[in-house]
């Protein structure tokens, strides 16, 4: 690859180490390896003070030493809290907008990853002027807490109802980025 130019790639991965998930762990997986093939990542995610879920700070140590990792710093639980966003996707929706908005503006990539289980996050790649690859995992959805009604669901039940109600639109609709 000496002499060819690199091909821009930008990764929208919120929950990158030190925070542990399934999204991070394809991302932290493949950085190493993308330069070999031509492309140069730039990855936007949460920064440690996120509160973004299980964390684990060993993980740190296997994110490559030149990875571009750009972070943000989600709105605080206790702030956003008092309006029912304690979930890190609606938290961090406006921060990673506008590093997404800047990078847009000043950079040019050749494509596009979306890793996360923060379902909220996609629809910022939706407008991306190049290929973008959504990767996503389990939506989540489920019935468990209907046939346990006593028992409380994640974040509440108005959070959790509006969460699977998402999950379920997203799971019955066929995705037309056209549309």
């Amino acid at each position: 690859n000496v002499g060819r130019l690199m091909r821009e790639l930008l990764v929208l991965c919120p929950r990158m180490p030190p925070w542990n998930g399934a999204d991070a762990q394809r991302v932290r997986v493949m950085l190493p390896f993308l330069s070999t093939h031509g492309w140069r990542a730039t990855v936007v995610a949460l920064d440690a003070d996120s509160e973004a879920g299980g964390r684990d700070d060993e993980l740190l140590a296997t994110v490559p030493a030149d990875a571009d990792v750009l972070r943000v710093r989600a709105w605080s639980r206790a702030r956003a809290g008092r309006f029912g966003w304690r979930q890190a996707s609606l938290r961090a929706w406006r921060p990673v907008q506008h590093l997404l908005a800047r990078l847009l503006r000043s950079r040019r990539f050749d494509a596009g990853l979306v890793s996360t289980t923060d379902f909220p996050l996609w629809p910022l790649s939706l407008r991306w002027p190049f290929p973008v690859v959504l990767d996503w995992q389990d939506p989540w959805l489920g019935t468990y807490y209907d046939a346990h009604p006593g028992l409380r669901p994640p974040g509440g039940r108005w959070r959790y109802a509006a969460m699977q109600a998402l999950a379920r639109r997203q799971s019955q609709r066929e995705f037309d980025p056209v549309a």
